[in-house]
């Protein structure tokens, strides 16, 4: 048992009944040290842990359980630093010679920054349990979670937790490593963790200590990762395009003599190109669609790309080359800075895992990840880019994808309405219903030809 002491641990699991077994299980072993438990409730109402943990362990210790909003998780938007504090606190009241904390981890797919910052919150807890006499287990409900959010949670636990033991996690990474996204040193730490020898026989590369350009890959696009220090901006795309840089600060799109609409959409259309990109003469098609001199709209242009390289950095000096647009192989590229997010893959991902799991039956986790999708489209996509821009007859990179969208999100509004009217709960199926009978009226026909069930093929985007 001393062997888990001060740990961080994962549990994952698919089946509540598993979920609390191992808990309890974990709770009795902790007891026997004279550790104290508290459970931080996302998934599941607080009433329902206390009777779950209790209904075949009517002995288990007395413990705390509180919901997720005590310790910040759904703030918005959600950062690091308050939830560890108060994380910590909790660690250093306790009377008891240690605290075993259980977090329910839903909380990542429940606000877009949980999702952003899962990595640090990670690193952050790991810390902690170096430092206090506290195990921190992470509860990762297997069916909803994010594919990339699961594989956070394989790499950044250094033990698993089984229904009757602790497993060693082979594939866990450092945290200052695996936060770094420096996978040269995941390598190696692996080969080392195989046989320490082997590393002395790996050949030693003249610039080992200098990284390699890098693309940052997304489900869709694949960005260019920018040469800059600044680090993870959140790019939301549904409704108005507004881009938050890393400590919550908007983007500001107006320059002096600058055409906001036209900047806008060469950022929105430079993204959508990812490491693609365009060249000038697609650009200047792209923003002056109605002009007769292909020479007119390149001169122009520069004033466009010029505006953008402001607005994404404000303290650049005149002619100065810019770390986010870039002219190469006489093609603009938008460079993104590290751990960028953007929230139409997250969107898709939760619309196709709620259908998976209501075909199952598994209606509360599906609601859930619906829930989820809903909270991400706070509007049409890239609904402040002009139609004349979003129509472009040669190029359809965003009008069908608008509508597309659009009729996911009916859909899942459709959903979570009849999720709701099967429990009975008549208030919150009347208001879904209402909102997609509304929406409903703003889609082109041919986007609605089709019975309002969600269908798991997905929709090319290029």
């Amino acid at each position: 048992m001393t062997s888990v002491l001060n740990q961080h641990l994962a549990l994952f699991y698919s089946q509540p009944a598993s979920l609390w077994e191992r808990c309890a299980m974990l709770i009795e072993c902790y007891a026997r040290a004279g550790w104290a438990w508290q459970y931080i409730a996302d998934d599941h109402a607080c009433q329902t842990v206390q009777s779950e943990l209790r209904r075949d362990h009517p002995t288990l210790p007395v413990g705390e359980v509180v919901p997720s909003t005590a310790y910040h998780f759904l703030a918005s938007p959600v950062r690091i630093q308050p939830i560890r504090d108060t994380l910590e606190k909790a660690a250093r009241a306790t009377n008891a010679a240690g605290l075993v904390l259980f977090i329910e981890m839903t909380w990542a797919i429940r606000t877009p920054s949980g999702a952003v910052y899962l990595r640090e919150f990670e690193q952050a807890v790991d810390a902690l349990c170096n430092a206090l006499p506290v195990c921190i287990v992470c509860l990762y409900n297997e069916p909803v979670m994010l594919d990339a959010q699961l594989l956070i949670g394989m790499h950044t636990h250094r033990a698993l937790v089984a229904r009757d033991a602790f497993y060693p996690n082979p594939h866990f990474v450092p945290p200052e490593i695996f936060v770094a996204r420096d996978e040269r040193a995941q390598f190696q730490h692996w080969l080392e963790a195989i046989n320490p020898t082997l590393r002395d026989d790996m050949p030693v590369l003249a610039n080992e200590s200098a990284p390699l350009p890098a693309i940052y890959n997304f489900p869709t696009p694949e960005l260019v990762l920018a040469p800059t220090a600044e680090r993870r901006w959140k790019i939301r795309m549904f409704g108005n395009l507004r881009v938050y840089r890393e400590q919550g600060a908007l983007v500001n799109w107006q320059v002096p003599k600058g055409a906001t609409r036209k900047t806008k959409t060469l950022f929105a259309y430079l993204l959508h190109r990812g490491a693609k990109g365009a060249t000038g003469e697609e650009l200047a098609d792209l923003l002056w669609p109605q002009s007769d001199n292909p020479q007119h709209g390149l001169n122009r242009l520069y004033h466009v790309v010029n505006s953008l390289r402001q607005v994404l950095s404000p303290d650049l000096p005149a002619n100065r080359a810019s770390p986010f647009v870039l002219y190469e192989e006489q093609r603009y590229m938008l460079a993104v800075p590290e751990d960028t997010w953007v929230d139409y893959p997250m969107f898709e991902e939760m619309c196709y895992r709620g259908v998976e799991l209501a075909k199952q039956g598994k209606e509360e986790q599906a609601l859930l990840c619906y829930q989820s999708a809903e909270r991400l489209y706070t509007g049409d996509f890239l609904a402040d880019i002009p139609s004349e821009y979003a129509e472009n007859s040669e190029r359809d990179w965003c009008w069908s994808r608008r509508y597309w969208f659009r009729e996911m999100y009916v859909k899942v509004l459709s959903q979570m309405s009849m999720l709701h009217r099967r429990r009975n709960q008549l208030i919150q199926d009347f208001r879904l219903s209402f909102r997609a009978e509304r929406e409903i009226s703003f889609c082109p026909a041919r986007f609605l030809a089709k019975p309002l069930e969600m269908t798991t093929k997905r929709k090319p985007c290029d």
